[in-house]
């Protein structure tokens, strides 16, 4: 075994490391922020050890004790629930509804004679109680322990202290060590006391979910390092001028990554969405509309019906408008160029507006099809029957593709009293579809 001494110099702001010292740091850009740093580098000569390996077939799986969390829509995010020791990163713009929905989530475990705990590091415990409070009824607030620390020291060991089996600590910006330089929020800080707490609940079987606030990028503040570090990454996502709020998972090692759950926010907090075809869709199922078209999509091995709207009006500027909401602006300007090839109509003078129903986000291609049928319906003035539905992938060249998993996206327009607007068949194209009656 031999050991080496090395010099250098680290960030401590963002914990960016170099050999020599730098006046500005070229990461985050900081001035004067760089520290010597005596690092002990140790070289060691292993000897080869025997490994034991095993199959796979004779490896016993333990079953997973879950946690409901009693907000039906959380525990299907979440795979089912909350598992022993999970440490769950949940993110989220500033008001969306972080702080109230693990309220909730904090209530309905203490109900369960859980010890929990909620560690607010932004606010003071009493502007949290006085957010439980309007939440929750007088009677329901008992269990509910909440601490205003900043330290990650004094919170691992207040958590020791009182035994707590479940905890939130809001928010990881706002945490600092005491053993680190630096301002809390920074990369040094947010990694250090992120590595502190997460080790701490891996050890002592605790179950965490830490709040990570949002950058303007819409990225996680920081935390982007500790997406490697959590069990699972969890986003709450809407817009403030409606009352949708969507929970989809990014990350899980517990369970899938494709499920999204569905809230309003109401005055007694999130509130779950029972039926979310009634609140995507707004235009009577009898009628003919121009302009909107309807399409269903999966999220997870739910699917969900929505409306899509297009507007088609006359440019008065040279270049037209592409301006989309719920869905990528590059993409309906890619919609609206295959429109006008195989569609053989004439988009350059015309500025396109398209709108998903309730301001939900889509990513998935399937809704291609009836991106393109509304912007088609707004344009030729041809009304779209509300109980028909369109679904597909449309290509380059034209072509219309079956969506994965089609069987049961078919299976659930049929039950809620839905038609396709066409049969898929062979060689199916846009012009094929637009030709039919819509």
């Amino acid at each position: 075994m031999s050991k080496l001494s090395q010099v250098g110099y680290i960030c401590n702001n963002c914990g960016f490391e170099t050999s020599r010292w730098l006046g500005q740091c070229p990461q985050c850009l900081e001035w004067n922020s760089f520290e010597e740093n005596l690092n002990s580098i140790t070289e060691t000569l292993v000897k080869s050890s025997k490994l034991e390996v095993l199959e796979a077939s004779k490896l016993k799986s333990k079953a997973l004790n879950r946690l409901k969390t009693g907000i039906s829509e959380f525990d299907r995010v979440l795979g089912g629930g909350l598992v022993d020791s999970q440490v769950v990163l949940l993110s989220g713009e500033p008001g969306i509804g972080k702080s109230t929905i693990l309220l909730q989530v904090l209530q309905s475990i203490a109900n369960q004679r859980i010890s929990c705990l909620y560690v607010s590091a932004e606010e003071s415990a009493e502007q949290v109680a006085l957010r439980a409070n309007r939440l929750f009824e007088k009677k329901d607030l008992t269990g509910i322990n909440i601490v205003s620390a900043s330290e990650i020291d004094s919170i691992t060991n207040e958590i020791a202290k009182r035994k707590i089996k479940f905890a939130i600590l809001d928010s990881i910006q706002t945490v600092f060590s005491a053993d680190v330089r630096g301002l809390p929020g920074g990369m040094a800080q947010v990694k250090a006391t992120a590595s502190k707490i997460i080790s701490y609940a891996k050890a002592n079987n605790l179950t965490l979910i830490i709040v990570g606030q949002v950058t303007k990028e819409g990225t996680v503040a920081g935390p982007k390092l500790l997406e490697h570090l959590v069990d699972t990454v969890i986003e709450l996502e809407g817009d403030e001028k409606r009352g949708l709020r969507v929970m989809r998972c990014l990350k899980n090692r517990y369970g899938s990554v494709n499920e999204v759950g569905l809230f309003m926010m109401e005055q007694k907090g999130l509130v779950e969405v029972a039926d979310p075809t009634k609140l995507f869709t707004t235009t009577d199922d009898n009628e003919e509309v121009e302009g909107v078209c309807k399409t269903a999509m999966l999220e997870g091995n739910r699917v969900l019906t929505f409306e899509i709207q297009a507007l088609v009006v006359d440019s008065v500027y040279s270049l037209p408008k592409r301006v989309a909401e719920g869905i990528a602006r590059s993409r309906l300007e890619l919609l609206s160029a295959i429109l006008s090839r195989h569609g053989r109509i004439n988009l350059s003078n015309k500025d396109i507006y398209v709108n998903v129903s309730q301001g939900f986000r889509i990513k998935e291609p399937s809704s291609d099809l009836a991106v393109l049928l509304a912007i088609y319906s707004a344009y030729k003035h041809i009304p779209v029957n509300q109980k028909k539905v369109a679904v597909g992938e449309v290509s380059l060249s034209g072509s219309v593709q079956k969506p994965p998993r089609f069987s049961m996206i078919d299976k659930e327009i049929q039950r809620l009293g839905y038609k396709l607007l066409y049969d898929f068949g062979r060689n199916l194209t846009l012009p094929q579809v637009l030709s039919q009656k819509q």
